[in-house]
């Protein structure tokens, strides 16, 4: 009997664990990069497309010698406020290395400058250092104490910021990458958008694919089933439920196992072991709901209009959210790059007036 308790879509695996199914771009590749003096590097993707996953991968793939601290800047954004999120990070870094490091002790004057430049904190006398600077004298002296080589900064959590935010901080993160080599995860609405393509220019992008579910993308969804579940073999009574959910999922990885995991919920209600079509078809419902409330004024239209094409005929920012969303899905064929609308959208396509179609 197979443990559907065991699936978590929202949750990124965390390194080296058995669940884990390798594909183009991986974090092993990524990590190749790293040892040999290719980074920074920008994992982007849609959310849902494993980005977090890979950036963990990295983590557990540069093996020994190395110290990988990861930062999650949607935590720290949260906690600190958008305002203050370099005193954070250069706070976190710390706080990361004392705790991994035994033999780590930070400086008097760097503790000092810490807190002086905390908002938590009243402002006393004493000089306050810039944020940047604050940061950089962080990594300066993390550099002295490891082989700033071996010091590896991994971001993840970007999304959480505005775009004006999040170019602020790729502004910074390329400037300090020359202290430490670092992987960072960048969404889709900054990839797209122009105005950072000068800041990206100094990042080695690596692009997750979404695998197209008629083609490598099913195999690459059923071995991660089936590693999730634990499962020898998946039974054969799922293959109706499980083709489907396949092909809906669009090749998203977070979308897939969400499909699955509610099915089997919904399964299970009805006294079913493995979920069957109805059961789908219950998640489905579930997902669209979701879908319905994100979906803005004139989306349908453009996805509509840009299905099959390269997608450059839809408003740069309208663009950029749609792919961020996943609501417009890039795959990559032999020559070029096409566009679609997430197959689960198509229930509220085809229930448009057939009057706002789009004209050939």
């Amino acid at each position: 009997m197979m443990d559907w308790s065991a699936l978590d879509p929202g949750a990124p695996l965390q390194g080296y664990e058995p669940e884990y199914v390798e594909r183009e771009h991986s974090g092993d590749r990524i990590a190749v990069l790293v040892r040999h003096g290719l980074a920074p590097v920008a994992i982007t993707g849609p959310a849902g497309s494993g980005r977090s996953t890979e950036l963990h991968r990295v983590r557990g793939a540069l093996g020994g010698g190395y110290r990988p601290i990861e930062v999650d800047l949607a935590r720290l954004i949260q906690r600190h406020g958008r305002e203050h999120y370099l005193h954070a990070i250069a706070e976190h870094l710390v706080d990361r290395l004392v705790d991994e490091d035994l033999s780590y002790q930070p400086t008097t004057a760097l503790i000092e400058d810490i807190r002086a430049s905390d908002p938590a904190f009243s402002r006393g006398p004493g000089k306050v250092r810039e944020p940047l600077d604050l940061l950089t004298g962080v990594l300066g002296e993390l550099g002295e104490h490891l082989d700033p080589r071996r010091l590896v900064l991994l971001f993840d959590g970007l999304d959480e910021a505005s775009d004006a935010q999040g170019a602020a901080l790729l502004r910074v993160l390329r400037d300090v990458a020359l202290r430490a080599p670092m992987v960072v995860v960048v969404p889709p609405s900054l990839v797209a958008g122009p105005a950072v393509q000068d800041l990206l220019a100094s990042f080695r992008l690596m692009p997750l694919p979404i695998l197209p579910p008629e083609g490598d993308g099913a195999p690459f969804l059923r071995e991660l089933l089936r590693r999730r579940l634990g499962a020898e073999d998946l039974p054969a009574e799922l293959e109706p439920a499980l083709a489907e959910a396949i092909r809906l999922s669009g090749g998203f990885p977070r979308t897939f196992l969400r499909l699955m995991k509610d099915a089997a919920i919904y399964g299970q209600i009805d006294g079913l072991s493995v979920p069957d079509q109805g059961a789908l078809g219950l998640a489905v419902a579930d997902q669209l709901e979701a879908i319905r409330r994100q979906l803005e004024a004139g989306d349908l239209e453009a996805l509509a209009a840009a299905d099959g094409s390269e997608g450059l005929g839809i408003p740069a920012a309208q663009r950029a959210r749609l792919l961020t969303q996943g609501f417009l899905v890039e795959y990559q064929l032999r020559d070029r790059t096409v566009v679609h609308p997430h197959p689960l959208l198509r229930h509220f396509l085809d229930q448009r007036d057939p009057s706002e179609a789009p004209t050939p």
